[in-house]
C-alpha cells in the first residue's frame, strides 16, 4: 500500500519530499509502520492543495475526490485480502480483529495497517492459540 502511495506521489507531488519505497522482501513492521505515516502525511499534503487549489490531482482522474476514494478502495481491498486469507489458512480472524480493521483506529489513536495483523497473527502462532481464540 505504501508503494502504491509513493507511485503517486512520483507522479503528482513532483517537487515534493517523497518516501522511498520499501523493500517488501526486507521491510520489518516498524520500518513498514513509519513509511506508511510518511506515505499518509504526504499524501494527505498532495489531496489539501488539490481540493484548495483546482480540485485535481495531477495524473488522476476524474479529481481529488476521486483520489481519495481510489486510495479507500485500495486499502479496502487489501484488508479484505488478509482477512480472506487468514481463514483460508485455517487462522480466521476474530471479530474484534475484523470490526477494528474496518474502523482503521487503534486504541493508542494510530492508523491500522496490515502490520497491526501480522504482529497479532505472529502473537498468537507463539501462544499456540492462534488468532480466533
Amino acid at each position: 500500500m505504501h508503494n502504491a502511495g509513493v507511485m503517486w506521489l512520483t507522479s503528482a507531488a513532483k517537487g515534493s519530499k517523497i518516501p522511498n519505497q520499501l523493500d517488501r522482501a526486507k521491510v520489518t513492521a516498524p520500518q513498514a509502520m513509519r513509511a506508511m505515516e510518511q506515505s499518509r502525511e504526504a499524501l494527505s499534503v498532495v489531496l489539501g492543495r488539490a481540493i484548495t487549489a483546482d480540485g485535481h490531482v495531477k495524473g488522476f482522474r476524474p479529481d481529488a475526490i476521486g483520489f481519495l476514494a481510489y486510495l479507500i478502495a485500495h486499502d479496502a481491498h487489501h484488508r479484505g485480502q488478509i482477512t480472506m486469507l487468514a481463514r483460508q489458512l485455517g487462522y480466521p480472524l476474530p471479530q474484534k480483529v475484523v470490526f477494528g480493521m474496518w474502523d482503521g483506529i487503534r486504541a493508542d489513536g494510530g492508523v491500522a495497517d496490515v502490520f497491526c495483523l501480522t504482529k497479532a497473527w505472529k502473537a498468537s502462532q507463539r501462544s499456540g492459540r492462534g488468532l480466533s481464540e
